[in-house]
């Protein structure tokens, strides 16, 4: 019998039992489920067709797949882990991934404020050294931000969500529009919303807003409209802390 809180998903996807939502976005959900081989629970991250842009499945079964590969390829204890894959040709994608119970930066954020010097020290080096690993595998993030952070009950710091990250080599297709972006204009490169060729830098871009938004409570890129985001982070002034020379 489905679960009524699963909204129409069946009981059971591959060897996963589904449980309960643990969040929706614009493309799919992200929901809780149990594997009884191994015993434990999972995420389990979903693409639903349905929910896609008309014309765009095939799109995004290409970026699913290529997240699955970039995670897979990555073992670092600042990175979420991933555990399995539908494949690509599934007619329910999903991946099942580490299981993370705790906050997102982004609502540890909105509940604290700014954040200490010190624990906003302590949060760059994890963060760091993460995209250091991932960079050091050919892998790019290019969507660091709050909410792709997870900042668990033991202190440990999860970047998750690799779901726009490509090989370092690949060449990069976004373009100056903001209805085709993928990624948070508020973190990302100058490079990357002009269309460009981003590297590391990019990542290491999207890490700096990261922390200057944990360090002041504000964001470091701000507009009313995704325009003037884009104006902002396109200005070759960048923001200072308070008390710092200009």
């Amino acid at each position: 019998m489905s679960n009524p809180d699963l909204d129409g998903l069946p009981a059971q996807l591959g060897r996963y039992q589904l449980v309960a939502p643990l969040g929706r976005g614009g493309m799919g959900r992200v929901v809780r489920a149990h594997d009884p081989v191994l015993k434990r629970d999972v995420a389990l991250k979903l693409i639903e067709a349905d929910r896609l842009p008309a014309g765009q499945e095939k799109e995004h079964r290409f970026l699913f797949h290529r997240e699955a590969r970039a995670t897979a390829a990555l073992r670092h204890p600042n990175i979420i882990e991933i555990y399995d894959y539908s494949g690509p040709e599934a007619d329910q994608l999903y991946l099942a991934i580490e299981l993370c119970e705790g906050p997102t930066l982004r609502r540890v954020l909105a509940e604290r404020g700014p954040l200490p010097a010190d624990e906003v020290a302590a949060l760059g080096h994890e963060l760091a050294g993460a995209l250091a690993h991932a960079h050091a595998q050919g892998i790019l993030h290019r969507d660091v931000k709050p909410e792709n952070v997870f900042w668990l009950e033991s202190g440990r710091i999860v970047l998750a969500d690799f779901g726009i990250a490509k090989p370092a080599a690949a060449s990069t297709t976004l373009v100056g529009d903001p209805t085709r972006l993928r990624g948070s204009p508020a973190y990302m490169a100058p490079e990357q919303l002009e269309g460009a060729a981003a590297g590391p830098a990019a990542d290491v871009h999207g890490l700096g807003a990261l922390l200057y938004e944990a360090l002041t409570g504000q964001a470091a890129f701000a507009g009313p409209d995704v325009e003037a985001i884009f104006r902002a982070v396109l200005n070759t002034a960048r923001p200072r802390l308070a008390g710092k020379a200009q």
